[in-house]
């Protein structure tokens, strides 16, 4: 018989939100953006990771999973239900990097229309650097 379990559920919804913030911060964020051009540089794999917010869940996410046991589904077979956990939660992280980057798009069209010229090169002022 399998079950459904609203805690673990719970649990994975916040684990979603973790890994997708956290995929975003390290694929996309203007931070860490010397950080991704410095680990890429390192290797082939982490260059492919630190472009991918959905494959960089993954690496939040199915740790996670395995570590707070979640089990959404409940059958007999534990490491099943946990692979399964694992995926449902990725799929809402995925929903949810994508949230968030299309409102990164948004804020960044803003942005651009209401700074000044140069600040659109990176000056926050507008100002040409000293």
């Amino acid at each position: 018989m399998i079950t459904y379990n609203s805690k673990d559920a719970a649990a994975a919804m916040v684990l979603a939100m973790a890994a997708a913030a956290i995929s975003i911060l390290l694929t996309k964020a203007q931070v860490t953006r010397k950080f991704r051009i410095w680990i890429s540089s390192k290797s082939k794999f982490a260059e492919g990771l630190f472009k991918c917010a959905y494959c960089m869940g993954h690496w939040w996410i199915f740790p996670g999973a395995i570590y707070y046991d979640l089990r959404i589904i409940q059958s007999p077979i534990h490491a099943v239900d946990v692979a399964v956990s694992g995926f449902a939660t990725v799929f809402v992280a995925t929903i949810l990097e994508g949230l968030m980057i299309l409102a990164l798009s948004i804020m960044d069209s803003s942005h651009r229309k209401e700074a000044p010229e140069g600040a659109q090169k990176g000056e926050p002022d507008g100002k040409a650097p000293s």
